[in-house]
C-alpha cells in the first residue's frame, strides 16, 4: 500500500467517523455518504470493511435503534418497515425487529391517544371531515388501517 492510499485511507475513515458520530448509520447510508463525497469506492468498501470489523457499524443494533425511536415519536410499522428499507436494511432483519419491538407495543392505544389529541385540533369541523383527516394522518404515520378505523370510531 503506497502512502498516497494510506493517505486516502485514512480521509475515508475521519469522515466515516464524524458521520458516525452525529448518529449510527447503515452500511448502505454510510457507504452512500463517503461515495457522494468523491472518495474512490475501493477505499470505502475497505473502510466500511473495517468499520464492520470493529463493530461500529452494525445494521441489527442500526435497525433496533432507529425503530425505538421512530416508535417514541410514534410511528407506526408500516412507516418505520419504509424507512428502513430505505436505509438499505435487509428485509430480514427488518422482520425480526419488528416482531420483537412491535410485539410489547399496545398499538391500539397509541393510535386512539394521537386519534383524539388531532381531533381536538379539528374541533370546529365538520364531524365527518374531522375523521377524515384524522384517519389521513394516522395513515401517514404508517399505522395498521385496523387499528386507526378502531381509533377514529372511538372519536
Amino acid at each position: 500500500m503506497t502512502d498516497e492510499s494510506k493517505a486516502e485511507l485514512s480521509k475515508v475513515k475521519t469522515s466515516a467517523f464524524r458521520f458516525l458520530k452525529i448518529r449510527q448509520r447503515s452500511v448502505f447510508e454510510l457507504r452512500q455518504k463517503l461515495i457522494g463525497k468523491g472518495y474512490e469506492k475501493a477505499t470505502v468498501d475497505e473502510t466500511v470493511a473495517f468499520l464492520l470489523d470493529k463493530k461500529f457499524l452494525d445494521d441489527q443494533s442500526f435497525a433496533k435503534a432507529w425503530i425505538r425511536y421512530r416508535q417514541a415519536r410514534p410511528y407506526g410499522a408500516q412507516r418505520i418497515r419504509m424507512e428502513l428499507r430505505q436505509k438499505g436494511i435487509d428485509d430480514e432483519i427488518i422482520q425480526d425487529e419488528l416482531a420483537q419491538a412491535f410485539g410489547e407495543f399496545a398499538e391500539q392505544e397509541v393510535v386512539l391517544e394521537l386519534a383524539q389529541r388531532r381531533a381536538l385540533r379539528y374541533k370546529d369541523l365538520d364531524p365527518v371531515k374531522r375523521k377524515k383527516r384524522v384517519f389521513d394522518f394516522l395513515a401517514r404515520r404508517g399505522f395498521g388501517l385496523d387499528a386507526i378505523t378502531k381509533a377514529v370510531r372511538k372519536i
